[in-house]
Parts: C-alpha cells; sequence; structure tokens
C-alpha cells in the first residue's frame, strides 16, 4: 500500500534529504562560451576555465540543486532559498531574481524568449526575460525541469500526475501514474513519443495526445531521464541497474553497479555510454552493455556527465567538479569547499505523524511529533513503507492508526516485486 503525499507538502526539503555533503554537486553542468558552470550544494553557482581554474562564484541563499543554464550571456538557475536567478555568465553579476513560494528543484527552461521554471510551491511559472511572471499554472510539488514538445510545455509532478499545458498556461491533458512523479531533470522526447517514470516504479511512454503505449516496471523507483540513442532508450533506476530497451519497451540488456542510480542521465559519444551512480562511480559502457572502465570519485555521483572536446566534465557529492578523459583518467579536479557532511535532521510537524526506521548506533528509533534527531556521521536511513527515496512519507492522524500493520503489508509486497523482478518471474 502507498500514501498518498499531500500536494502542499514538498518531499525535497533540504532538512529531508539525507547523505548529502556541503559542498555536493547534484546539478548538472553546462558549457558556454569556453566556459564551465555548475551549481553546488553549498548555495554557491561556479564558474571555471576549460582547465579548472575558478572565474567567479556567486553565492545564493540555499542548496542549489539544479543546474544552471546559459542563453545569450545570461546564466539563469533556481535555488532552494525559492528564487529564480538571472547573472551576467561573464562576470556572475546578478542580473535580477524572481521569488517562488518554495524551494526549486528543478532547471529552467528557456524558449521563444520566455522561461519555464517549476517551484516546489505546486507551480509552474512563465516568466519573461526581464523577470516579470507572465503566468503561473497550478499542479502538485513540481521537482522536475518543463520541456518543450510539438510547441505545448510537458512535465511530471508529486501530484502523481504527468502534465501537458498550452503556452498560454492551459491545461490540455495529463496522465495519472500510481505515484509521485520525479524527475528531476524532465521527460525524454523522441521523435513522436515522450518517455518518463514515476515512483510506481514504471519507465512510461505516451504518444503526443497522452494515451498510453507502454510501460515498464522496473525494481525500484526511478528518478533518472532516458537517453535514446540509435532506437535504443537507456536510463538508470535505484534498483541499481542500467537498462536498455528497444523502442516497444522489450528488454534489451541489464548492467547492474554497486548502487542506485538516482538521477545521472546516460550521455552517449561514439556508441559509449557515459553515466554516474552512488556506488561512487563513473561508467563507461560499449552499447552492447559491457563496461569498458569505471572512475572512482569518493561519493555518489548523480550528475548527468558533459562530454566537450574529447573531455568528460561531472560533480560528485564529494565536493569536486571532475574533468578525466575519455578513457578514465583524471587530468584536474576543483574543489567547491571543504567536504563536511551536513547533519541528518528529522523533523516532524505538530500535524503529521511519522514512523521511521533508522539504523543508528545498532538501535531502533521511533520519531515523534516535535523530536529532531541530529548526527554528524553517515548513517543508514531507511523509512517504513516510503514510496520516495530520501524522502518522509508524512501520514495524517486519520491515517497513523493502524500504520504498523499496513507498513509491513507494504513492505512484503514490495519484496514481492522485487523477487519477481530479480527472479524472472514478471
Amino acid at each position: 500500500m502507498a500514501f498518498d503525499i499531500p500536494e502542499d507538502e514538498t518531499i525535497f526539503h533540504p532538512e529531508n534529504i539525507a547523505g548529502v555533503t556541503a559542498g555536493g554537486i547534484d546539478g548538472d553542468p553546462t558549457i558556454w562560451n569556453e566556459r564551465i558552470y555548475f551549481s553546488s550544494l553549498d548555495h554557491c553557482v561556479y564558474c571555471l576555465d576549460l582547465y579548472g581554474k575558478e572565474l567567479w562564484h556567486f553565492r545564493t541563499n540555499g542548496p542549489v540543486y539544479g543546474g544552471p543554464i546559459v542563453v545569450d550571456g545570461i546564466l539563469y538557475v533556481g535555488s532552494y532559498d525559492n528564487y529564480l536567478y538571472a547573472l551576467d555568465a561573464e562576470t556572475g553579476k546578478e542580473r535580477w531574481r524572481f521569488r517562488t513560494g518554495s524551494y526549486i528543484h528543478a532547471n529552467p527552461c528557456i524558449d521563444k524568449d520566455i522561461i519555464y521554471i517549476g517551484s516546489c510551491d505546486n507551480y509552474v511559472y512563465a516568466i519573461d526575460l526581464n523577470g516579470r511572471m507572465l503566468w503561473r499554472f497550478r499542479a502538485g510539488n513540481i521537482p522536475g525541469t518543463v520541456k518543450i514538445f510539438k510547441d505545448k510545455l510537458i512535465f511530471s509532478s508529486c501530484d502523481r500526475n504527468f502534465y501537458c499545458i498550452s503556452r498560454d498556461g492551459e491545461e490540455l491533458w495529463k496522465f495519472r501514474t500510481g505515484g509521485p512523479a520525479i524527475m528531476p531533470n524532465g521527460p525524454c522526447i523522441h521523435k513522436d513519443t515522450i518517455y518518463f517514470s514515476s515512483t510506481d516504479l514504471n519507465l512510461y511512454a505516451l504518444s503526443p495526445d497522452g494515451n498510453k503505449k507502454w510501460h515498464f516496471r522496473s525494481g525500484d523507483y526511478i528518478f533518472t531521464t532516458p537517453t535514446v540513442y540509435d532506437n535504443v532508450i537507456y536510463f538508470g533506476s535505484c534498483d541499481h541497474n542500467l537498462y536498455a530497451l528497444n523502442l516497444e519497451g522489450l528488454t534489451k540488456w541489464i548492467f547492474r553497479t554497486g548502487d542506485q542510480i538516482i538521477k545521472s542521465t546516460p550521455a552517449i559519444d561514439n556508441d559509449i555510454l557515459y553515466f554516474g551512480s552512488a556506488d561512487n562511480h563513473l561508467y563507461a559502457l560499449d552499447t552492447n552493455g559491457k563496461m569498458l572502465w569505471r572512475f572512482q570519485a569518493n561519493e555518489r555521483v548523480n550528475t548527468s556527465p558533459l562530454i566537450f572536446n574529447e573531455k568528460i566534465f561531472f560533480g560528485s557529492h564529494d565536493c569536486n567538479f571532475y574533468c578525466i578523459s575519455k578513457y578514465g583518467k583524471i587530468i584536474w579536479k576543483f574543489l567547491t569547499s571543504i567536504p563536511t557532511v551536513m547533519p541528518r535532521r528529522m523533523v516532524v510537524t505538530p500535524k503529521d505523524k511519522l514512523v521511521a526506521q533508522i539504523e543508528f548506533q545498532k538501535r531502533m528509533v521511533e520519531l515523534k511529533p516535535y523530536e529532531t534527531l541530529t548526527f554528524d556521521e553517515p548513517t543508514t536511513i531507511s523509512y517504513i513503507g516510503s514510496r520516495g527515496l530520501n524522502a518522509y512519507e508524512k501520514l495524517s492522524a486519520k491515517d497513523y492508526k493502524g500504520f504498523a500493520e499496513r507498513a509491513e503489508e507494504t513492505a512484503a509486497k514490495r519484496k514481492r516485486i522485487r523477487d519477481d523482478f530479480l527472479f524472472g518471474r514478471r
């Protein structure tokens, strides 16, 4: 049994995300005018030259999970301080900022001089290049990036729907899934098909009018944006696997990493796939799924690698931004800040109930309203009945009654799903 996450609650609050480092890098980098731009959880956006020398950095007032984009010399990026920023890409000077009602986890999208950005305040915003709001559309919590498809806007939401709206902010259609649809880098578009995932463990293929063509069920949550190359769909899952499917959704091969593939979209160049994993590695595979090499960082690699001038650029939660060769050899790395484990804080509001199972010093802890647990050492945390990675399962008082029994049922059901997947009973 899955529990609803209320539309007015964000599962991406900084206090609710465990296992990140203060200067870790989670958003995807971009290159403009021979400069590299990337964001960091230390609240900053960085600009480097191609040799790893810092040219400037700009500090926001919150962690920056989304990646920046640069259009016509202006850099746009959202922050957990609720603001969308516009900076001069040459100097890092602020041009303007636009305030939303909550955290911004997504990357901005710009098309025809309009900026589209989703916020965890449940709105998608349309903003002109001077920072003025044109309109906003209410959905649910929107941690994912908006994409343009056939002159329309498409995006996923934590209200379990995938939306298609007009450029004027009018709903055209929506597709209902079985769980919050969380794709930080947005959906994938290939020809006339939209590919997106949901926390119901499925990858979906939709037609332009929102009808389902097929779905593929993995063994765990899927947050990554698929890549389509030579009529093959590649994507990672939190079940530790990278999948290769044909355009009909049938499996070609599966490559298993040592941990979850959380949000690293595979990059492909000269028939080689590059992607990161929470097992601290960046992988290189051929298109048949054979590993060519892997590069080890000191923490998880959530970013999607960027390939430029025969080099691979990516960030890690170890606070380093890396430049490596296409053979997996390091060229240089840039340290954002001193690696420090952020305190993991479990906060429960008076109106909510939360039961968390925490493996901490070999003891179990049950959290109740008003309690806060803080610890500075890396700790394994699992949430009973949770349907979101590193997220809270917030329950109303009504739902709390009998939660332990329902959680046990949920755990057994999920085990059956995984067993069926792992042992071929599909």
